[in-house]
């Protein structure tokens, strides 16, 4: 059982173990003309037996309850994740090295063949070591133009150190809302203790 799986587990066991508790209560009274009775069983009667096994019901439930709670508790083996598990974004360090960068950017036709571009952003590739804390990673694209700007936020605390891709969604535009843009901003920036440029360069726009 992970730590994900405990407070799960424990809300399920309650479940049961009210269901099964309204179920033992409600074989043991009836009301007749408005006082309520003692309900007997005869042993060996299929009552009794309904009975038994309600019995056992509430007690699996309560051993089940029991066991999660010691388990999840301060003196059990497992750990509820709370707020708080990781650093907070934009704090802490890392070495990043730019791999690779883009050198254009790009509207592409939608396949639908109405009026619409994607703007089409190429991936920039980054080797990542050295985490402290959970710094960001913020891969951003500006088209100035016509006052746009859109960026990809990685937290470092939680992809870890390696090397990968970074890429920021497409975005849709109305063929004549870009007709005149030609050229792009694209910056990498490290946000941690100390904010750093990793690259800022402007790139032409391919039109289709």
């Amino acid at each position: 059982m992970t730590s994900q799986d405990a407070p799960l587990g424990l809300i399920r066991c309650r479940l049961r173990a009210e269901f099964a508790r309204r179920v033992w209560l409600g074989g043991q009274h009836h009301t007749v003309g408005g006082e309520q009775q003692a309900q007997h069983f005869r042993p060996g009667s299929t009552s009794s037996k309904a009975m038994r096994v309600d019995r056992v019901a509430v007690g699996v439930a309560v051993v089940c309850i029991l066991g999660l709670t010691l388990a999840t508790g301060p003196a059990g083996p497992l750990e509820v994740g709370t707020e708080g598990s990781f650093e907070d974004p934009g704090s802490g360090t890392a070495a990043v090295e730019v791999v690779s960068q883009p050198g254009t950017v790009a509207f592409e036709r939608s396949a639908s063949g109405q009026d619409i571009l994607h703007l089409s952003v190429p991936t920039t590739s980054v080797a990542v070591s050295n985490i402290t804390g959970n710094p960001l990673l913020s891969y951003q694209v500006a088209l100035d133009e016509i006052g746009f700007a859109t960026d990809k936020i990685t937290p470092l605390g939680r992809s870890g150190a390696g090397e990968f891709d970074l890429e920021i969604d497409r975005r849709t535009f109305r063929s004549q809302e870009v007709a005149n843009v030609t050229e792009a901003a694209l910056t990498l920036t490290l946000r941690g203790d100390e904010q750093v440029t990793l690259f800022e360069r402007v790139v032409p726009v391919e039109q289709p």
